[in-house]
């Protein structure tokens, strides 16, 4: 059975980061499949929409008062496949730091943030 989860949306055009909650299917670890957003920000211009498959990364978040670790969507994914190491090649993304990505047909199949190790 798949997991159901809330992820976080960044929301476009604020001054500062804000994120919308929506509930996302788990695909793999990281690979998530967004089903729905929170009724009160579909208005909203937000960095996702419903159907998008995204990669998670988990961030501390604020409601102001108090700290927690959110799943976030970073970047999104068309498919996730499996690839053997010998087809992997490292590309450093600024904006999401490492990512693995398949040499045959480049598609994201996992990213890293910083402090991640991989034995290659």
């Amino acid at each position: 059975m798949a997991i159901k989860q809330t992820i976080y949306i960044k929301i476009l055009d604020e001054a500062i980061s804000v994120y919308a909650p929506a509930i996302g299917e788990q695909i793999t670890k990281s690979l998530f499949l967004i089903l729905s957003i929170s009724h009160q920000y579909k208005e909203e211009n937000l960095e996702f929409i419903v159907g998008d498959k995204v990669l998670i990364q988990s961030k501390m978040l604020t409601d102001g008062e108090e700290y927690e670790r959110c799943k976030v969507a970073i970047s999104k994914s068309k498919s996730i496949k499996p690839c053997k190491t010998d087809n992997l090649k490292i590309h450093i993304h600024p904006k999401t730091k490492k990512i693995l990505i398949c040499n045959k047909d480049n598609e994201i199949i996992h990213i890293g943030g910083k402090g991640f190790r991989y034995d290659l």
